[in-house]
């Protein structure tokens, strides 16, 4: 017997010789049971109907099991991979932004979606919470690709309009035009989903973060995703941007950022 965290308990079964039926447009599981059982429901039934013929895979001696799930990772960041370990203020002005400059190369954000995507299935990870750039052709090419392998991805694209390299910064009302764009275009798009992306309080004005809550909710389903306290030098870099909030936390629940649909990354430090 499986505890769960909501619902009713799950009592597993156990099924010696087994078979799964899924529908080959959408890729859901749409009956199991015993091999015989399901062959003479649907393989004999189709036949005996003439219709379209049931394709049948062996996987026995193997384990089919759910793919896991990213709750945050970085696309952009995947060919950088080791790079010096700085603290993280450091690193992203002296590594991390470098990189991500060059998103809006549409050929880099392509390859570098194809490539990052192709190492996720690798590693059995079909679902996850990425984070493009601040260009919003990264997340469109991030979309194209996952949504090319079926894959189920939330992402967009990043919001920062100050403390960052210019190339970076999108003015606060074009930033939110740009998200609400992609949103248009890819939400609820086969299995794409769309995170508002405020990168974290360092890197977004109020003005920013306010709009974003904003938008966040307009939409009942769009997701939100950002950062917060990953590091000592992140938390007292934002208490003297908001000196009169109680805490980082406190920013983005005044800004309309938390809600049962927000990921809050890392949240090491008080």
């Amino acid at each position: 017997m499986l505890p769960v965290i909501a619902g009713v308990r799950v009592y597993p079964e156990y099924i010696a010789d087994g078979a799964l039926v899924i529908d080959d447009e959408t890729g859901l599981i749409i009956n199991y049971g015993s091999r015989e059982a399901m062959l003479a429901n649907y393989v004999l039934t189709a036949t005996n109907d003439s219709q379209e013929p049931v394709q049948i895979h062996d996987h026995r001696h193997k384990l089919i099991m759910p793919g896991f799930i990213d709750t945050h990772v970085h696309y952009p960041q995947i060919d950088m991979i080791a790079a010096y370990g700085e603290q993280l203020l450091d690193w992203l002005n002296n590594y991390t932004f470098v990189t991500e400059a060059n998103f809006g190369d549409p050929k880099i954000a392509h390859d570098t979606a194809q490539f990052f995507l192709n190492q996720l299935l690798a590693n059995g990870t079909t679902s996850a919470m990425v984070f493009a750039t601040s260009h919003p052709l990264s997340a469109e090419a991030f979309f194209a690709e996952s949504h090319r392998l079926n894959t189920r991805m939330i992402t967009g694209n990043v919001l920062m309009d100050q403390n960052a390299p210019e190339p970076l910064c999108v003015p606060a009302e074009q930033s939110i035009r740009d998200t609400q764009n992609i949103i248009d275009n890819w939400h609820e798009r086969g299995r794409q989903h769309v995170a508002i992306t405020p990168r974290f309080a360092i890197t977004s004005s109020p003005t920013q973060l306010r709009l974003a809550g904003e938008l966040y909710a307009s939409h009942d389903s769009v997701y939100l995703q950002t950062h917060l306290a990953e590091n000592r030098d992140e938390v007292a870099f934002v208490q003297e941007l908001y000196p009169n909030h109680k805490g980082y936390l406190d920013v983005y629940d005044d800004m309309g950022l938390l809600g049962r649909r927000t990921t809050l990354a890392h949240g090491i430090y008080p």
